[in-house]
Formats: structure tokens, C-alpha cells, sequence
């Protein structure tokens, strides 16, 4: 197991478990081009970002290139924001990334916090998100409440075949995958009466991260 839990005033990776599990996340990567790992942030954590999600303050946000696509999102001024940022930018946690997906040196981790709310037409379009250094891109899973819809799919952008249909849906759990010219990817529409939130975002090859101003 791979999961992010606070020592003290400090955050980060614990590995446990035996190397065959490491080599088994790297060899199921490298054959279908995502992972999921299970309780990826401790519960400590979870309740800490679920008691600053409660005033966290998101506004409506379009993808004019994707569709157009609508979320709600965060704002980047947000604690909230700041703070998952805190926690994913951590040295440890690049170089086991890096040794599970043999992507190149990540130098840092961008991302936001997204809300896709049912009946809204909260959705993403077929895309790549290709340029800016991606290399993996990352999506944990911060829905309290299980949701319906919200799967990940991942096809071949010149076939249109689809190779991975995947569901991120344990509270705290990560789903990585990989960003490519030949792949592309989409969530399908929020079904049912639950929203889905999560942290999603990428970690690139540049720049270097630098922590937000206080």
C-alpha cells in the first residue's frame, strides 16, 4: 500500500508491504496505462480537507476547448487548494511515482479541486492534455458519498478504441494515468443524487514547484 498520512506536523508517503507489490503496480501501469491506489490519503487527512471543504467557496468553470465542458471548481485562493498542494508536492512522493510509471523527473504537481453535480451536464469531452510537461495525471477521489457515473475512459486517439473503463469512487483513493499523443480520455456524465469531488490535476516535468505565498 502507497499512502500519504501526517507524522506529527509532517506529511508524507508510507510504503508498506512487500517489492512484489510495487513491481505489480509498475507492470499493470505499463500494460493499461492507469492504477488505482486504494486510501491514498490516511482518514486523518480526509477529515481535515472535509472540514475546510464545508466553506470552501467553488464557482461555475467552462472548458471552451472541450466541448464546451462545465465543473465547479475551487477557488485558487482557497486554503484548501493551497494545502492538497502542499501535501502532493513532495519529493517522496515524485520518486515513487516515477518508479511505478518510469515517467521522466517530476519536478511538481498542478491540479484543482473539482465538483461535477448531477443534472448540471457536469461532464468532460474527449481530450489529452497533452503540453505544459504533463506526464501522469492524477485524480483523488474526495466525494464522501458514493456517486454514480463519473468513469474515467481511456482510448486510442486514432482508433477510437476504448482500452480502460475505470471507476474512482473509495473516498481518499487515487486514480493515475498516463498522458500521451496517441491516448485520450473523458469522464462521463454524474448520474444519481450524489456529486463527485475530487483533486485532480498532473504532475509535470517543469517547473520546479515553489510553495504559495502566506
Amino acid at each position: 500500500m502507497i499512502q500519504v498520512t501526517r507524522r506529527g506536523a509532517f506529511i508524507a508517503p508510507v510504503v508498506s508491504g512487500p517489492a512484489e507489490d510495487m513491481e505489480n503496480l509498475r507492470r499493470h501501469f505499463e500494460e493499461e496505462s492507469y492504477i488505482v491506489l486504494p486510501r491514498f490519503l490516511e482518514q486523518g487527512l480526509l477529515q481535515e480537507i472535509g472540514d475546510r471543504m464545508c466553506d470552501a467557496d467553488f464557482h461555475e468553470r467552462v472548458h471552451l476547448h472541450m466541448g464546451p465542458n462545465k465543473e465547479l471548481c475551487l477557488h485558487e485562493s482557497c486554503t484548501l487548494h493551497q494545502m492538497l498542494h502542499f501535501i502532493i508536492n513532495h519529493q517522496s512522493i515524485f520518486r515513487i511515482i516515477e518508479k511505478i510509471t518510469q515517467c521522466d523527473r517530476i519536478r511538481c504537481f498542478t491540479g484543482r479541486v473539482y465538483r461535477h453535480t448531477p443534472g448540471l451536464g457536469h461532464h468532460d469531452s474527449w481530450h489529452n492534455d497533452v503540453g505544459h510537461h504533463r506526464m501522469i495525471a492524477m485524480s483523488i477521489n474526495l466525494s464522501t458519498e458514493v456517486y454514480s457515473g463519473g468513469v474515467l475512459e481511456i482510448r486510442e486517439r486514432r482508433s477510437k478504441n476504448i482500452l480502460s473503463r475505470v471507476a474512482n469512487i473509495g473516498h481518499g483513493d487515487a486514480l493515475l494515468f498516463r498522458i500521451a499523443d496517441y491516448l485520450q480520455h473523458r469522464l462521463t456524465e454524474i448520474g444519481g443524487s450524489n456529486s463527485k469531488t475530487a483533486f485532480a490535476g498532473w504532475f509535470c516535468a517543469q517547473p520546479d514547484f515553489y510553495p504559495f505565498a502566506t
